[in-house]
């Protein structure tokens, strides 16, 4: 399922889905997706890596099985007319739509991911790709915007993988009109293989001065990569705050994240690390956006559902699998990779989401207590109201019963009436009181 290798971006479209069951039963019976193994993961903890074994039913894996049936517009034209007002030269290169997969969490998430290779493109191009993709411009549902013909853009593609119309699939938590500014992106970017960085076989003190200037200049476009920009947008004038992060291991080895997205860039790589980033890094990645997303779903069920006492049981339970099985602070014995972790588990704020939902937990416990007593405080009262009737009921029949019993009239009747609203009243009575305690 997964296909390795650097300069290319990974979207992730956020689904909230309500019946997985339901999901599951279409995706086996639709030609267009068959079952995939998952991401293959080597560094990380037992309890972690379990998550992406297929016998486990917390992370299921399907694939698009002809990803050119769905012939959906790179932007290769629009690209080479903004290279050329930019004043930058364009290669030609078209970035390619690799594969389109589903990954199904066992919590109600998923996510339906774009692969995206940038072949021999510019630094420049990949950036303006990025932005297309998720540019709000380029939105189908706006008026007046016309692809090429025959071709589709990413929200139709979307609504023909799968019923995102239905009541049981959510598209990106929030407006679908602005879906693709909902995609979270991942992105492995070799700056070597650009085709702005490629050596002067003539000069090599020259290579070695562009290899300075080059250094400086990824992270520029580290900054814009990351975040989705192109390079309209001047970096130097955006300040790191508590919403970014930038970390680097080694000359080389650069990474930025975001709330949109985390991007690495490393030049000349280890052998063995395009398989690691595209594996591990990206299964880590899919973990902190399954916990982001899962928090934002279960706040909003907590803060605009009215629930009852099932219901919100329900909905407790839910959060306890979401807190023992899905949510970890560490997941790695590999320092790299935990830092990386670490520093975007702070981006996305899951402590604070997870507070967040904590209180709103309470505070809908508290209302389902308060709600609790009032039916309590309701039934008392009418046992209490019955329990009266009952007595004055049975004084009545006391007094029949000796009127009739001194007259030497049968009594039977009066007695056995006197005997069921002595029962009422000790009935009552014991259930108040068993109540009150």
């Amino acid at each position: 399922m997964q296909s390795h290798g650097w300069n290319r971006t990974y979207f992730n479209f956020p689904l909230k889905v309500e019946d997985k069951e339901h999901l599951l039963d279409y995706l086996q019976r639709d030609s267009k997706w068959s079952a995939a193994p998952g991401i293959k993961t080597n560094y990380m903890l037992s309890y972690a890596k379990e998550m992406n074994d297929p016998a486990d039913d917390r992370l299921l894996c399907y694939t698009v099985n002809e990803v050119e049936s769905l012939p959906i517009y790179m932007f290769d034209a629009k690209i080479a007319e903004n290279m050329k007002s930019y004043g930058v030269p364009s290669t030609g290169k078209r970035a390619k739509l690799k594969e389109i997969s589903l990954y199904l969490f066992g919590n109600g998430v998923a996510f339906l991911e774009f692969c995206v290779d940038y072949s021999r493109m510019s630094m420049a191009e990949i950036a303006e790709f990025i932005y297309l993709f998720r540019s709000l411009r380029y939105n189908e549902s706006r008026k007046g915007l016309l692809y090429p013909e025959n071709m589709i853009g990413v929200e139709t593609a979307i609504k023909k993988l799968l019923p995102v119309d239905s009541d049981n699939i959510q598209l990106c938590f929030s407006n679908s009109s602005d879906i693709k500014s909902q995609a979270n992106i991942y992105s492995l970017i070799n700056p070597t293989l650009c085709a702005d960085n490629q050596p002067d076989q003539e000069d090599d003190s020259k290579n070695q001065e562009n290899g300075l200037a080059r250094e400086t200049d990824v992270k520029r476009w580290l900054h814009l990569i990351s975040h989705g920009y192109n390079m309209k947008f001047d970096s130097d004038t955006m300040g790191n705050s508590s919403y970014e992060m930038t970390e680097s291991f080694r000359v080389g080895d650069y990474w930025e994240g975001c709330q949109d997205g985390l991007a690495c860039m490393v030049s000349n790589p280890y052998p063995y690390q395009a398989n690691h980033l595209c594996q591990d890094y990206h299964f880590m990645y899919f973990m902190l956006l399954n916990q982001r997303f899962s928090l934002i779903s279960y706040i909003d069920a907590f803060s605009k559902r009215v629930m009852d006492q099932e219901k919100a049981q329900k909905m407790y339970r839910s959060v306890v699998e979401l807190k023992l099985r899905y949510l970890f602070r560490t997941i790695s014995d590999d320092a790299r990779m935990q830092t990386i972790y670490n520093r975007m588990y702070e981006v996305y704020k899951i402590d604070h989401l997870m507070k967040d939902l904590d209180e709103s937990g309470d505070q809908l416990n508290e209302i389902l207590q308060r709600e609790q007593l009032e039916r309590q405080r309701r039934f008392e009262i009418m046992i209490f109201v019955l329990s009266a009737l009952a007595l004055f009921s049975a004084f009545v029949d006391l007094s029949d019963y000796i009127e009739k019993f001194t007259t030497g009239v049968s009594s039977w009747p009066a007695l056995i009436s006197l005997a069921v609203n002595a029962a009422i009243v000790i009935v009552g009575l014991t259930i108040a009181f068993k109540k009150k305690r």
